[in-house]
């Protein structure tokens, strides 16, 4: 009985020892055997929220998705009702076609009136070309006349006065064939002017069909600007991705700006959660591993593509304790090929400070390092950088010292 009870009292003061070992036991072997060396940086899939919703106040006339269904880049989600502004489109288009008639008609009206102008002209041409072939015939007739009188009064057969009056006539008929050669040019020049307005018109309108033109222009653009109105009425989404949520309804009214469709599309990034102190060593292009919260499985390899401007309180989500707020910066790792993960899906992170730099440019001089074996401590002669602190500062964390395996 002495034995027992003294057995038991060692053991119950062994017991914290005993349960202490025991743990840190299992925290060894899941870190170097069954664990996958994850750090405790926590970082999320950074999804590209899509809010599809209408420039204007309008009527949702058809939702064409449903909730967790994928959509192409440019898939019609949603369409609303177009009925008010097809009237907006129909009288546009009533208008711009009064124009176009107009416009055609003050063309026609222009072209007859240059062309009624030409006639005319090339009529009274015809006429002074008569007129001068007459004047011509008279005056040679009245020449003949003229001779035959002049003989008979020198023969004393007729008196002067008929010869007088036989001279000014033949002299007038003269004078008129004269003239009309230039009547005729003066015609000849206004029928030219006359047909190089009517090739004008055809080119280039005057100031009324101008006017005409300009007012039909603003009108087709009037419709032009409907119908992009119009186009907006279908609301598509912008990249691939799921539909998040429906925020309305068939019959619904949205005003301007307000969401009818919401889709996730996925960005290939991970946004990262990095402590204060576990930021200062790191760069853009330095690798990381990634690995999804709660799953087993082979890292997923990243870099660094971009590093927060500054240090400030991280998101709630990134909180080891909801009560006690965390500083540092956000850090966007960009995955070496897309993962089908939800939208917002949580990554355990470790990075490698320098490794990419370190893999990328390798001293061909220095011959590779020496493999180290499984437990041993890493050796100053890998290339690796070492971590100094002050002995007055706070032991970094493992993320800090520790490389990945």
């Amino acid at each position: 009985m002495m034995i027992t009870h003294r057995l038991r009292a060692a053991l119950q003061d062994a017991a914290p020892w005993i349960c202490l070992v025991a743990t840190l036991g299992v925290t060894a072997y899941l870190h170097d055997f069954g664990g996958d060396d994850r750090g405790p940086i926590v970082g999320f899939e950074q999804p590209v929220l899509q809010a599809l919703a209408p420039t204007e106040i309008a009527r949702v006339a058809s939702i064409h998705v449903g909730l967790n269904d994928e959509v192409a880049p440019g898939q019609v989600v949603a369409t609303l009702d177009t009925s008010a502004i097809d009237a907006e489109i129909a009288v546009a288009r009533a208008e711009a076609a009064q124009l176009e008639a107009e416009a055609r008609a003050e063309q026609s009206l222009l072209a007859h009136e240059l062309d009624l102008t030409v006639e005319e002209l090339q009529r009274d041409m015809a006429r002074q070309r008569e007129e001068q072939l007459q004047a011509t015939a008279e005056a040679k007739v009245l020449g003949d006349q003229v001779t035959r009188v002049k003989q008979l009064v020198e023969d004393r057969l007729a008196v002067v006065d008929d010869l007088s009056k036989l001279t000014v006539q033949q002299a007038g008929a003269a004078a008129l064939a004269a003239e009309k050669p230039r009547t005729l040019g003066l015609l000849s020049r206004q029928i030219q002017v006359a047909k190089q307005r009517r090739q004008e018109a055809e080119g280039q309108p005057p100031a009324a069909a101008a006017k005409l033109e300009a007012d039909l222009l603003v009108a087709r653009r009037n419709v032009e600007m409907l119908e992009q109105r119009r186009a907006g009425y279908a609301l598509r989404a912008t990249s691939g991705g799921r539909v998040a949520g429906i925020d309305k309804q068939v019959g619904d009214v949205a005003a301007p700006g307000e969401p009818v469709v919401r889709v996730v599309s996925p960005r290939g990034t991970v946004v990262a959660c990095v402590p204060e102190r576990s930021a200062l060593g790191l760069t853009e292009g330095d690798a990381a591993r990634l690995w999804v919260r709660g799953q087993r499985g082979e890292p997923l390899p990243g870099k660094i593509a971009a590093l927060g401007p500054l240090v400030a309180e991280l998101p709630m989500r990134c909180w080891i304790s909801p009560r006690q707020p965390m500083w540092g910066r956000e850090v966007t790792i960009a995955l070496e090929y897309p993962v089908d993960v939800p939208a917002g899906q949580a990554f355990d992170v470790v990075f490698k400070p320098g490794h990419a730099a370190l893999s990328a440019a390798p001293s061909p001089a220095a011959p590779p390092p020496p493999a180290a074996a499984e437990g041993s401590e890493p050796s100053l002669s890998t290339g690796e950088p070492m971590v100094v602190f002050d002995a007055g500062s706070s032991v970094p964390s493992f993320q800090e010292l520790s490389w990945d395996r």
